[in-house]
C-alpha cells in the first residue's frame, strides 16, 4: 500500500516503488516499501518507507479483506541533505488501511488508508492527518487484472499554515496488476485530478510499483 500523494505537490509527475513481503503464516505477512519519485525538472526524490504487518482478515473464494497497520519510515529528504520535499514527513507515522477484493473474474475493489503524523520530524514540520479512499472495478484476465476506478484524499492543516497546509482531491485513476509466478508481481497507475480543494495543485501522475514475495513455508502445510 501507497498514499500516493503527489497530485498535491507541485512538480510530481512519477513514483517507482518496490515492496519486499515475508509470510509468517497463511493469515499474517510482513512488508517493507521504499520508493523514489521524479518531479517535473527532471530532480529525483526518496519517499518515506513503510513497515506494515498484514492481516488476513477474510480469506474466502470470493471475498477477501486484509488490515495493515504500520509506520511511515522518514527516508524522505534524506538525498537532498535533509532538506524537505514532496510526500515526507520527517517523522516516523503510525499508518493503518484496509483493503478488500470482492468477486471472482470481475472484482470490486475498495480501500481505505490513514497516516497520522504524531511530532515535528528533522524538517520540525508537523504534518497533518492524512486519508485516502479508493473505489476501483476490475477484470481478471488470468494474471493480469486491469482496473478503473475513483479516488478521494484528504489532509487536515499541520503545524504551520503556509508550510504543512490542508488539501483535497478527487480523482479519476486506472492502473493493472500483473502477477508474475508466485513471488513477483508488477503494477502501474495514472491518476487525473477531477477536482481540486485547498492547497491542492492540478497535476497528472503516474506510478510503477514491483512487489517481492519472500515467504516460509506455513506449518502443517504440505
Amino acid at each position: 500500500m501507497g498514499l500516493w500523494t503527489g497530485v498535491s505537490e507541485p512538480g510530481v509527475l512519477g513514483m517507482l516503488s518496490v515492496l519486499g513481503e515475508y509470510s509468517l503464516s497463511e493469515s499474517v505477512g510482513l512488508g517493507l516499501g521504499m520508493g523514489l519519485q521524479r518531479r517535473f525538472d527532471g530532480s529525483l526524490d526518496l519517499r518515506d518507507g513503510t513497515f506494515d504487518v498484514t492481516w488476513r482478515a477474510v480469506n474466502a473464494p470470493t471475498v477477501v479483506v486484509n488490515v495493515r497497520p504500520g509506520v511511515s519510515i522518514p527516508t524522505g529528504g534524506l538525498g537532498g541533505g535533509f532538506a524537505f520535499t514532496p510526500l515526507s514527513t520527517a517523522s516516523i507515522d503510525p499508518r493503518l488501511s484496509v483493503d478488500a477484493a470482492l468477486g471472482a473474474s470481475w472484482l470490486v475493489l475498495p480501500s481505505v488508508s490513514t497516516r497520522v503524523p504524531f511530532y515535528r520530524g528533522w524538517d520540525d514540520r508537523l504534518q497533518g492527518p492524512f486519508v485516502r479512499g479508493d473505489l476501483r472495478g476490475a477484470r481478471r484476465f488470468g494474471d493480469v487484472v486491469p482496473w478503473v476506478g475513483v479516488s478521494a484524499s484528504h489532509q487536515a492543516e499541520g503545524s504551520h499554515p503556509r508550510f504543512t497546509p490542508a488539501f483535497s482531491e478527487l480523482a479519476a485513476t486506472v492502473g493493472a496488476f500483473w502477477s508474475i509466478g508466485e513471488r513477483w508481481g508488477v503494477s502501474a497507475q495514472g491518476r487525473a485530478p477531477l477536482w481540486i480543494g485547498g492547497s491542492a495543485i492540478r497535476v497528472w501522475s503516474v506510478s510503477l510499483s514491483g512487489r517481492y514475495v519472500i515467504r516460509r513455508k506455513p506449518k502443517g502445510e504440505h
